[in-house]
C-alpha cells in the first residue's frame, strides 16, 4: 500500500476494505478552445482516486447478471466516439489521410495485426526521417474485406505532392514516402468535419486492432482536463452552444469565459 493511498484513506476516514465514491453533480471539461460545463439531473457516483476495490465489492459485481452483447457493443461505440472527440478537440491535427495496402507489398492485407505491424514500421521510419509527429488511426474494410486506414496527422513534415485530384472539393495530395500502397491526403481546415468523417467509420461491424481496439493513437496526445463538482458558472455568460436531455444540461464556452475557466 502506498503512502499516497494511506494519506487519502486518512483524509476521507476510509479503510482498505471500503471502495470510496464521491457524488458527481457537475463537471467542467476543458478542451483546447472551449470549456464544456455539464450539470447532471441525476448525480452519479465516482470512485475517489487511489481507492482500490474491496474483495467484497468485486464478488458482488461478478455475481451480477451479464448484460447482453448488443448493449456492451453500444457502450463500447459510444466510449470510442467520446475518446476520439476528446483527442481531436485537444490536439492540432493538420492532415486527413487514407492509406491503402498493396497486395504485392503486404503479406496479408486482410489481417489487422499484419497491416498494423507494417504501418507501425512505416511510422517509425518516418519519425526517424522527419521528427516526431502525432496520429490517430481508424481501420476500415473494402468491400472485398481488405483493410485500409483513415488517419489524422499532426506535425508531419514529410513530402506531399499534388495528386491532381479533388477530395470533398479540396486538393488531394499523395505522401511520397509511403510505399505500402496508395495515399490520399487533404489539409484540415475544419477539425469538426474531419472528426465527423473519422467517426463515421466507428461501427459495430468495423475491424478491430489487436486488443479489440477500435482506434490507434500515438503516445503523448493531449486529453481534456476534467474537474468534478466545479464552482458555479456565471449564468450571464452566453454559451457557444448548449444541449439538454433527460440526463443533463451542458453548455460550451470559449476558453476565456464561462464555467469559471481561465484563459
Amino acid at each position: 500500500m502506498s503512502d499516497l493511498q494511506d494519506r487519502m484513506r486518512s483524509l476521507f476516514g476510509l479503510t482498505s476494505e471500503v471502495e470510496a465514491y464521491q457524488t458527481i453533480h457537475s463537471q467542467e471539461v476543458r478542451y483546447k478552445n472551449f470549456t464544456r460545463r455539464i450539470d447532471y439531473k441525476v448525480p452519479f457516483e465516482k470512485l475517489i482516486p487511489f481507492m482500490e476495490q474491496s474483495k467484497k465489492l468485486i464478488r458482488t459485481k461478478s455475481s451480477r447478471p451479464k448484460e447482453n452483447t448488443e448493449s456492451n457493443i453500444g457502450r463500447s461505440l459510444r466510449r470510442t466516439n467520446k475518446k476520439i472527440y476528446d483527442i481531436v478537440h485537444c490536439n492540432d491535427f493538420t492532415l486527413f489521410i487514407t492509406f491503402t495496402f498493396d497486395p504485392k507489398k503486404t503479406k496479408d492485407r486482410y489481417s489487422p495485426r499484419v497491416v498494423k505491424r507494417q504501418m507501425r514500421n512505416w511510422l517509425k521510419n518516418q519519425q526517424r526521417r522527419y521528427g516526431k509527429f502525432s496520429y490517430l488511426i481508424v481501420p476500415e474494410r473494402h468491400k472485398d474485406g481488405a483493410l485500409h486506414f483513415h488517419a489524422l496527422f499532426a506535425g508531419y513534415t514529410g513530402k506531399l505532392v499534388d495528386s491532381g485530384k479533388k477530395r470533398h472539393g479540396k486538393t488531394s495530395y499523395n505522401l511520397t514516402g509511403y510505399t505500402l500502397g496508395h495515399t490520399q491526403a487533404s489539409i484540415i481546415d475544419d477539425s469538426q468535419k474531419a472528426m465527423n468523417y473519422l467517426r463515421k467509420y466507428i461501427t459495430k461491424d468495423m475491424p478491430l486492432f489487436p486488443g479489440k481496439h477500435r482506434y490507434w493513437a500515438s503516445k503523448g496526445l493531449r486529453r481534456p482536463q476534467v474537474i468534478d463538482n466545479p464552482p458555479p458558472w456565471d449564468s450571464n455568460k452566453t454559451p457557444l452552444r448548449a444541449y439538454e436531455n433527460e440526463y443533463c444540461v451542458q453548455a460550451d464556452f470559449a476558453r476565456d469565459s464561462g464555467g469559471g475557466d481561465e484563459a
